[in-house]
């Protein structure tokens, strides 16, 4: 099992991706547009680029989705049909300038 330094460093190199940083900006954009109360946002399309086609595919990848998809299922009368929720309510982590990390 990894030390907690061996966990720190290896979190430390995921930040130094490219993919990480293009995550970091795109939601750094993303805020940014919400708390400046604009409707719409212009945001970098790096990340985009690696994510959409797993986006297009999968929405159920996303909690709000899930909860839609449940919603759909109970008043359809499918409630054997519903998703495990992805982020259970008291779980969610606090938000922090720097995103979830």
């Amino acid at each position: 099992m990894p030390s907690e330094e061996e966990i720190d460093a290896l979190f430390a190199a995921f930040q130094d991706t490219d993919e990480f940083e293009s995550w970091d900006i795109f939601c750094r954009a993303a805020k940014e547009a919400l708390e400046a109360g604009k409707d719409r946002a212009e945001l970098p399309t790096a990340f985009l680029r690696l994510v959409l086609t797993q986006i297009k595919i999968d929405p159920l990848m996303f909690d709000s989705m899930v909860k839609a998809w449940n919603r759909v299922c109970d008043e359809r009368g499918m409630p054997e049909e519903k998703k495990k929720e992805i982020l259970e309510p008291e779980k969610t982590a606090p938000e922090s300038p720097n995103g979830p990390f």
